[in-house]
C-alpha cells in the first residue's frame, strides 16, 4: 500500500463510500479533493496498519454500481487480491 500521490494536494474529499470488510480489510472508496483520482483506504484490523491503493475509474464505477452483497464483495475480494 502506498501514500497518496496522484497530484500535489494529496488529500482525500472527507466524504467516502463505505465499501464494507473484505477478509481482513475495512475498505473505504474515496477521491482526491484536489484532482478527483479514486483511491481506496485500506486498513487491516489484525494487523493496524493502513494504506491506500489508486482505483482506476473503471473500478470505482463497477464497485459503485454493484449494490452491497455477495458480487460486489466478490468484485472487492478479487480486486484486493491484485492490489493490496
Amino acid at each position: 500500500m502506498t501514500k497518496l500521490n496522484c497530484c500535489r494536494c494529496s488529500k482525500l474529499d472527507p466524504k467516502m463510500t463505505d465499501m464494507g470488510r473484505v477478509d481482513e480489510f475495512e475498505l473505504m472508496l474515496g477521491r482526491c479533493s484536489n484532482c478527483g483520482a479514486y483511491w481506496m483506504d485500506a486498513f487491516c484490523v489484525a494487523a493496524n496498519t493502513t494504506g491506500y491503493e489508486r482505483v482506476s475509474e473503471d473500478d470505482a464505477r463497477k464497485m459503485l454500481s454493484l449494490p452491497p452483497g455477495p458480487e460486489l464483495k466478490a468484485f472487492l475480494k478479487a480486486w484486493g487480491r491484485e492490489h493490496i
